[in-house]
């Protein structure tokens, strides 16, 4: 829900048309001493406000704001409106979908209300074809809609259709370079057509542009991650220490090892494993200093030492690799609450190691047990298949990790250039 307010904040001003002719209509009433009829549209116009308040507010200022609109007995499509807003406070998503499009059936011309359906119905976890068609009608309505292109945008992208993604996201973005999410956006699909010094221009001014926090973050590394789908490294990495100081004077020493890890993770796969580790005992320490509970450190402690494992197996520091992983897996049995992810990454460590070992069976087992809609899990399936000269099942798997490998972080940045590089060598 949070992201999908943020977006909305952007395109607020779209109802401000008819809410202006209620008012007027309601002054004039008053000015010709017809109380009567001004009260009704002047009720429909702060009734209206309210249900915008409590778009943009939480906790009791959205509860104050939702109350309020519900008292004014508003008539059209807030009625429907509040109640999806009170259902998908609930989590009672599909119940949300229903009434938004009670709404948008009481007012098919209002484009937010398209747009909040279409954000409804990916949280009810829809197919991504209707949510498309909400943003498109929204667009269609509002060719200006900031906040429904960069969710369309971000829909093309998932569904490998860049170029589109690029003109939803050039659209959203305004003279002044905001939304900065749009900025993103524009950088990730510039890059995957070809475009990387446009991408890595957007991604400075959204650096810039943006406050501490996540938008900054994502531009920062963004660099970094260009300059990885360039092999270029260690080439930008000035950005990756920008982000970890950014999150530490932010009193963030997770989202601190976060960009820490991440930073390792690129280093690894684009052939510096001894930069790498050094970026995974970073992470570490950072923990290790922070005021994190030591129950939360446990799920760090086991991301250092997975990362670190995978450096020393890409070193063929077997026996070292082996040792790491094994203190990794002792901790993830440990760690119960942990334990969803820890169901996939610890199939992955294993069959990494098996992998580095070039025991490509032991790996396939191992890996088709972890997680097998990530990318990068698909690429490393997608190897083992190859280097066992089984052609036909490497190439579905490789289809489907290039299909996937479409943002701007770390997996999409390693796999792509490696897919399209086989499946253009095996066609």
């Amino acid at each position: 829900m949070l992201r999908a307010t943020a977006a909305l904040v952007a395109g607020l001003a779209l109802a401000a048309a008819p809410a202006a002719a209620d008012l007027t209509a309601a002054l004039a009433a008053l000015d010709r001493g017809d109380a009567a009829a001004a009260r009704p549209l002047l009720a429909q116009e702060e009734a209206r406000a309210a249900f915008h308040l409590a778009l943009v507010s939480s906790g009791e200022e959205r509860a104050a704001a939702l109350a309020r609109a519900r008292a004014l007995a508003p008539g059209g499509w807030l009625a429907p409106a509040l109640r999806a807003l009170a259902e998908s406070d609930a989590e009672r998503f599909a119940e949300a979908v229903a009434a938004w499009r009670e709404a948008t059936a009481a007012a098919p011309d209002e484009p937010r209300l398209w747009k909040l359906l279409g954000d409804a119905l990916r949280r009810a976890e829809a197919p991504a074809a209707e949510a498309r068609q909400a943003y498109e009608r929204a667009v269609a309505l509002a060719p200006g809609y900031a906040a429904a292109l960069l969710e369309l945008g971000r829909l093309r992208l998932e569904a490998g259709e860049i170029a589109g993604a690029y003109n939803a996201f050039n659209h959203a973005v305004g003279e002044d370079g905001r939304p900065v999410a749009a900025l993103i956006g524009r950088a990730t699909a510039s890059l995957y057509v070809g475009d990387r010094q446009g991408a890595v221009a957007d991604l400075e001014r959204a650096a810039g542009l943006a406050e501490p926090g996540a938008d900054r973050y994502r531009a920062l590394m963004g660099v970094v991650y260009v300059r990885t789908f360039e092999r270029r490294l260690p080439e930008g990495l000035d950005h990756a220490e920008q982000a970890v100081a950014m999150w530490q004077e932010l009193g963030r020493a997770d989202m601190a090892a976060a960009a820490a890890n991440a930073t390792g993770r690129v280093l690894l796969e684009s052939g510096d494993p001894v930069a790498a580790e050094r970026w995974y005992e970073r992470g570490g320490r950072i923990i290790a200093d922070s005021a994190l509970a030591p129950e939360q450190r446990t799920i760090w402690r086991v991301r250092e030492l997975h990362g670190r494992a995978r450096c020393a197996a890409a070193r063929r520091e077997r026996a070292r690799a082996d040792d790491l992983a094994i203190q990794a897996l002792q901790l993830m049995d440990s760690d119960p609450a942990n334990a969803d992810h820890y169901a996939w990454i610890g199939p992955y460590l294993t069959g990494y190691l098996r992998f580095a070992e070039r025991d490509y069976a032991a790996a396939l087992e191992a890996l088709t047990a972890s997680d097998t809609e990530r990318p990068y899990i698909q690429y490393l399936i997608a190897e083992c298949h190859a280097r066992r000269r089984a052609r036909a099942e490497a190439r579905v798997w490789y289809e489907r990790a290039l299909a996937g490998s479409t943002g701007l972080d770390p997996e999409s940045v390693i796999v792509r250039p490696l897919a399209e590089d086989w499946l253009a060598r095996n066609r």
